[in-house]
Protein backbone atom coordinates (compact mmCIF):
# COMPACT_ATOMS: atom_id res chain seq x y z
CA UNK A 1 0.00 0.00 0.00
CA UNK A 2 2.48 2.09 0.66
CA UNK A 3 4.35 1.57 -2.95
CA UNK A 4 0.90 2.57 -4.50
CA UNK A 5 0.83 5.87 -2.38
CA UNK A 6 4.25 6.93 -3.60
CA UNK A 7 3.54 5.68 -7.21
CA UNK A 8 -0.30 8.04 -7.07
CA UNK A 9 1.85 10.99 -5.24
CA UNK A 10 4.58 10.32 -8.46
CA UNK A 11 1.80 10.66 -11.40
CA UNK A 12 0.03 13.22 -9.21
CA UNK A 13 3.28 15.82 -9.65
CA UNK A 14 3.79 14.41 -13.36
CA UNK A 15 0.16 15.29 -14.12
CA UNK A 16 0.24 18.86 -12.12
CA UNK A 17 3.43 20.11 -14.06
CA UNK A 18 1.48 18.49 -17.50
CA UNK A 19 -1.66 20.51 -17.01
CA UNK A 20 0.19 23.34 -15.66
CA UNK A 21 2.29 23.54 -19.00
CA UNK A 22 -0.70 22.36 -21.18
CA UNK A 23 -2.96 24.99 -19.77
CA UNK A 24 -0.29 27.80 -20.68
CA UNK A 25 -0.75 26.63 -24.61
CA UNK A 26 -3.90 27.71 -26.16
CA UNK A 27 -6.54 25.47 -26.82
CA UNK A 28 -10.11 25.69 -28.52
CA UNK A 29 -11.59 22.87 -26.58
CA UNK A 30 -12.40 23.57 -23.08
CA UNK A 31 -11.89 20.23 -20.26
CA UNK A 32 -14.08 19.95 -16.92
CA UNK A 33 -12.52 19.13 -14.15
CA UNK A 34 -13.81 15.26 -12.94
CA UNK A 35 -15.83 14.87 -9.92
CA UNK A 36 -15.85 12.52 -7.29
CA UNK A 37 -17.02 9.24 -8.45
CA UNK A 38 -17.26 10.67 -12.22
CA UNK A 39 -14.59 9.71 -15.14
CA UNK A 40 -10.83 9.87 -13.56
CA UNK A 41 -9.48 9.56 -17.16
CA UNK A 42 -10.29 12.09 -20.44
CA UNK A 43 -8.21 12.34 -23.54
CA UNK A 44 -6.30 15.70 -23.69
CA UNK A 45 -7.79 17.80 -27.10
CA UNK A 46 -5.53 18.14 -29.68
CA UNK A 47 -3.79 21.49 -30.09
CA UNK A 48 -5.50 21.90 -33.28
CA UNK A 49 -8.70 22.57 -31.60
CA UNK A 50 -10.42 19.59 -34.05
CA UNK A 51 -12.39 16.78 -32.13
CA UNK A 52 -10.34 13.32 -31.50
CA UNK A 53 -11.36 10.51 -33.75
CA UNK A 54 -10.50 8.38 -30.03
CA UNK A 55 -13.06 10.20 -28.27
CA UNK A 56 -15.55 7.92 -27.56
CA UNK A 57 -12.77 5.05 -26.96
CA UNK A 58 -11.05 7.63 -24.49
CA UNK A 59 -15.02 7.76 -23.21
CA UNK A 60 -15.58 4.57 -22.22
CA UNK A 61 -11.85 3.82 -21.05
CA UNK A 62 -12.83 6.69 -18.68
CA UNK A 63 -15.87 5.13 -17.61
CA UNK A 64 -14.13 2.37 -16.44
CA UNK A 65 -11.95 4.08 -14.83
CA UNK A 66 -14.16 5.53 -12.84
CA UNK A 67 -13.48 5.88 -8.84
CA UNK A 68 -16.37 4.53 -7.73
CA UNK A 69 -17.12 2.08 -9.93
CA UNK A 70 -13.54 0.54 -9.13
CA UNK A 71 -14.42 0.83 -5.42
CA UNK A 72 -17.33 -1.16 -6.02
CA UNK A 73 -15.73 -3.80 -8.17
CA UNK A 74 -12.37 -4.45 -6.34
CA UNK A 75 -14.10 -3.74 -3.13
CA UNK A 76 -10.21 -2.39 -1.54
CA UNK A 77 -8.92 0.81 -2.28
CA UNK A 78 -5.10 -1.15 -2.06
CA UNK A 79 -6.51 -3.02 -5.66
CA UNK A 80 -8.41 -0.04 -6.59
CA UNK A 81 -5.48 2.09 -6.93
CA UNK A 82 -3.27 -0.72 -8.81
CA UNK A 83 -5.55 -0.40 -11.38
CA UNK A 84 -5.98 3.28 -11.43
CA UNK A 85 -2.32 3.98 -11.26
CA UNK A 86 -1.70 1.00 -14.41
CA UNK A 87 -4.01 3.21 -16.06
CA UNK A 88 -2.97 6.91 -15.84
CA UNK A 89 -0.95 8.18 -18.00
CA UNK A 90 0.88 11.56 -18.61
CA UNK A 91 -2.33 12.99 -20.53
CA UNK A 92 -4.53 12.17 -17.93
CA UNK A 93 -6.52 14.92 -16.02
CA UNK A 94 -8.02 14.23 -12.22
CA UNK A 95 -9.60 16.34 -9.60
CA UNK A 96 -8.39 17.46 -6.20
CA UNK A 97 -11.19 15.96 -4.87
CA UNK A 98 -10.73 12.28 -5.88
CA UNK A 99 -7.24 12.99 -5.14
CA UNK A 100 -7.95 13.64 -1.76
CA UNK A 101 -10.66 11.01 -1.36
CA UNK A 102 -8.52 8.39 -2.13
CA UNK A 103 -5.90 9.73 -0.06
CA UNK A 104 -7.95 9.56 3.24
CA UNK A 105 -9.26 6.68 2.27
CA UNK A 106 -5.91 4.72 2.16
CA UNK A 107 -4.86 7.03 5.15
CA UNK A 108 -7.76 5.20 7.25
CA UNK A 109 -6.91 2.17 5.54
CA UNK A 110 -2.89 2.73 7.01
CA UNK A 111 -4.16 4.06 10.47
CA UNK A 112 -6.39 0.63 10.66
CA UNK A 113 -3.97 -1.73 9.43
CA UNK A 114 -1.01 0.18 11.70
CA UNK A 115 -4.02 -0.43 15.04
CA UNK A 116 -4.22 -3.91 14.37
CA UNK A 117 -0.58 -4.20 14.51
CA UNK A 118 -0.30 -2.72 17.18
CA UNK A 119 -2.77 -4.87 19.15
CA UNK A 120 -1.45 -8.08 17.74
CA UNK A 121 1.72 -6.81 19.05
CA UNK A 122 -0.02 -6.54 22.12
CA UNK A 123 -1.00 -9.88 22.28
CA UNK A 124 2.50 -10.86 21.08
CA UNK A 125 3.76 -9.81 24.43
CA UNK A 126 1.55 -10.74 26.28
CA UNK A 127 2.25 -14.21 25.18
CA UNK A 128 5.92 -13.86 25.34
CA UNK A 129 5.62 -12.90 29.15
CA UNK A 130 3.23 -15.67 29.90
CA UNK A 131 5.50 -18.16 28.02
CA UNK A 132 8.58 -17.03 29.78
CA UNK A 133 6.86 -17.23 33.23
CA UNK A 134 6.14 -20.70 32.43
CA UNK A 135 9.53 -21.37 31.30
CA UNK A 136 10.67 -20.45 34.61
CA UNK A 137 8.24 -22.33 36.69
CA UNK A 138 9.03 -25.65 34.15
CA UNK A 139 12.82 -24.48 35.43
CA UNK A 140 12.24 -24.49 39.10
CA UNK A 141 10.38 -27.55 38.65
CA UNK A 142 12.87 -29.20 36.60
CA UNK A 143 15.44 -28.43 39.51
CA UNK A 144 13.09 -29.56 42.19
CA UNK A 145 12.73 -33.36 40.51
CA UNK A 146 16.68 -33.66 40.12
CA UNK A 147 16.42 -32.88 43.68
CA UNK A 148 14.07 -35.01 44.07
CA UNK A 149 15.40 -37.61 42.36
CA UNK A 150 18.88 -37.56 44.00
CA UNK A 151 17.11 -37.80 47.60
CA UNK A 152 15.75 -41.20 46.20
CA UNK A 153 18.66 -42.62 44.66
CA UNK A 154 20.59 -41.74 48.23
CA UNK A 155 17.55 -43.53 50.29
CA UNK A 156 17.60 -46.39 47.96
CA UNK A 157 21.10 -46.72 48.68
CA UNK A 158 20.30 -46.29 52.02
CA UNK A 159 17.53 -48.88 52.10
CA UNK A 160 19.89 -51.48 50.28
CA UNK A 161 22.79 -50.49 52.56
CA UNK A 162 20.23 -51.80 55.59
CA UNK A 163 19.15 -54.27 53.75
CA UNK A 164 22.17 -56.41 53.57
CA UNK A 165 23.17 -55.25 57.02
CA UNK A 166 20.09 -56.31 58.36
CA UNK A 167 20.17 -60.31 56.37
CA UNK A 168 23.76 -60.33 57.38
CA UNK A 169 22.52 -60.10 61.19
CA UNK A 170 20.26 -63.08 60.64
CA UNK A 171 22.50 -64.90 59.44
CA UNK A 172 24.73 -64.33 61.90
CA UNK A 173 21.90 -64.78 64.45
CA UNK A 174 20.40 -68.08 62.97
CA UNK A 175 24.11 -69.31 62.84
CA UNK A 176 24.45 -68.29 66.89
CA UNK A 177 21.70 -69.98 67.75
CA UNK A 178 22.37 -73.36 65.77
CA UNK A 179 25.85 -73.53 67.78
CA UNK A 180 23.80 -73.32 71.34
CA UNK A 181 21.13 -75.57 70.14
CA UNK A 182 18.40 -72.80 70.78
CA UNK A 183 14.69 -73.83 69.31
CA UNK A 184 12.58 -71.41 67.39
CA UNK A 185 11.65 -68.82 70.04
CA UNK A 186 8.36 -68.72 68.42
CA UNK A 187 7.50 -72.27 69.24
CA UNK A 188 5.61 -72.75 72.13
CA UNK A 189 5.84 -76.52 72.46
CA UNK A 190 10.03 -76.00 72.98
CA UNK A 191 11.40 -74.89 76.45
CA UNK A 192 14.42 -73.40 76.96
CA UNK A 193 17.44 -75.82 78.03
CA UNK A 194 18.12 -74.57 81.61
CA UNK A 195 21.18 -76.49 83.30
CA UNK A 196 19.61 -77.93 86.64
CA UNK A 197 23.28 -78.57 88.21
CA UNK A 198 24.16 -74.70 87.73
CA UNK A 199 20.73 -73.20 87.10
CA UNK A 200 19.40 -70.45 89.79
CA UNK A 201 16.25 -70.04 91.18
CA UNK A 202 16.10 -67.22 89.43
CA UNK A 203 16.92 -68.80 85.84
CA UNK A 204 14.27 -70.84 86.35
CA UNK A 205 11.71 -67.70 86.80
CA UNK A 206 13.52 -66.06 83.93
CA UNK A 207 12.76 -69.00 81.98
CA UNK A 208 8.91 -69.27 82.90
CA UNK A 209 8.57 -65.35 82.19
CA UNK A 210 10.34 -65.86 79.07
CA UNK A 211 7.37 -68.69 77.93
CA UNK A 212 4.83 -66.24 79.19
CA UNK A 213 5.82 -63.90 76.69
CA UNK A 214 6.11 -65.67 73.76
CA UNK A 215 2.67 -67.14 74.95
CA UNK A 216 1.30 -63.35 75.02
CA UNK A 217 3.09 -62.92 71.93
CA UNK A 218 1.40 -65.84 70.45
CA UNK A 219 -1.79 -64.64 71.56
CA UNK A 220 -1.32 -61.12 70.15
CA UNK A 221 -0.36 -62.29 67.01
CA UNK A 222 -3.76 -64.26 67.34
CA UNK A 223 -6.03 -61.55 67.71
CA UNK A 224 -4.54 -59.37 65.29
CA UNK A 225 -5.21 -62.10 62.79
CA UNK A 226 -8.48 -62.34 63.95
CA UNK A 227 -8.96 -58.51 63.44
CA UNK A 228 -7.41 -58.77 59.82
CA UNK A 229 -10.33 -61.04 59.22
CA UNK A 230 -13.15 -59.04 60.56
CA UNK A 231 -11.54 -55.75 58.62
CA UNK A 232 -11.60 -58.49 55.24
CA UNK A 233 -15.07 -59.66 56.03
CA UNK A 234 -16.19 -55.94 56.73
CA UNK A 235 -14.40 -54.74 53.45
CA UNK A 236 -16.44 -58.09 51.51
CA UNK A 237 -19.34 -56.51 52.98
CA UNK A 238 -18.52 -53.21 52.22
CA UNK A 239 -18.46 -53.85 48.88
CA UNK A 240 -21.17 -56.05 48.37
CA UNK A 241 -23.58 -53.45 49.41
CA UNK A 242 -26.82 -55.35 48.28
CA UNK A 243 -29.46 -55.70 50.94
CA UNK A 244 -31.59 -52.60 52.31
CA UNK A 245 -30.94 -49.79 54.62
CA UNK A 246 -32.09 -51.93 57.42
CA UNK A 247 -30.08 -54.93 57.23
CA UNK A 248 -26.87 -52.69 56.09
CA UNK A 249 -27.76 -50.80 59.39
CA UNK A 250 -28.25 -54.42 61.18
CA UNK A 251 -25.09 -55.66 59.72
CA UNK A 252 -22.98 -52.50 60.54
CA UNK A 253 -23.98 -52.96 63.99
CA UNK A 254 -23.11 -56.71 64.06
CA UNK A 255 -20.08 -55.87 62.87
CA UNK A 256 -19.05 -52.64 65.03
CA UNK A 257 -19.88 -55.20 67.98
CA UNK A 258 -17.29 -57.51 66.99
CA UNK A 259 -15.20 -54.81 66.78
CA UNK A 260 -15.43 -53.48 70.05
CA UNK A 261 -14.99 -57.22 71.57
CA UNK A 262 -11.60 -57.24 70.10
CA UNK A 263 -10.62 -53.97 70.79
CA UNK A 264 -11.18 -55.24 74.21
CA UNK A 265 -9.93 -57.91 73.66
CA UNK A 266 -6.65 -55.90 72.71
CA UNK A 267 -6.79 -53.83 75.40
CA UNK A 268 -6.91 -56.53 78.10
CA UNK A 269 -4.14 -58.13 76.12
CA UNK A 270 -2.38 -55.20 76.37
CA UNK A 271 -2.66 -54.61 80.00
CA UNK A 272 -1.53 -57.98 80.94
CA UNK A 273 1.19 -57.29 78.98
CA UNK A 274 2.44 -53.96 81.05
CA UNK A 275 1.89 -56.50 84.07
CA UNK A 276 4.38 -58.79 83.03
CA UNK A 277 6.84 -56.71 82.06
CA UNK A 278 6.25 -55.30 85.73
CA UNK A 279 6.62 -58.55 86.90
CA UNK A 280 10.01 -59.38 84.97
CA UNK A 281 11.18 -55.83 85.66
CA UNK A 282 10.49 -56.95 89.38
CA UNK A 283 12.12 -60.34 89.30
CA UNK A 284 15.12 -58.85 87.48
CA UNK A 285 15.63 -55.94 90.54
CA UNK A 286 15.53 -59.27 93.23
CA UNK A 287 17.84 -61.23 91.07
CA UNK A 288 20.15 -58.60 90.57
CA UNK A 289 19.98 -58.06 94.72
CA UNK A 290 20.42 -61.37 95.14
CA UNK A 291 23.44 -61.70 92.83
CA UNK A 292 25.24 -58.78 94.01
CA UNK A 293 24.80 -60.38 97.55
CA UNK A 294 26.20 -63.91 97.01
CA UNK A 295 28.68 -62.70 94.98
CA UNK A 296 32.13 -63.15 97.16
CA UNK A 297 33.57 -59.47 97.92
Amino acid sequence: MTDAVRRLTSTLFNLVFSTSTTASAPSTTAQTPLAFGTSLTTPLSTASGGVSSTEPAGADAASKLSLKGLLEKEGSVGSACSQLLAALTADTEISFADLSAVTQKMIMDLAADERSFLNCLLELNAYDRQLWENMQRITDVESKLVTLEQKQDKMMYDISSINEEQKALDAVVTALEKDLGLPDWTDQNHSLPVDALAATPGDVKRQQLLQLLISVDSQIKEADSDLQEIIDQVSALHKSKTAVSNSKKYTEDQVAQILKNQMETLIYVDKKTGELDAKVDEFKDVLDGRNSTLSPP
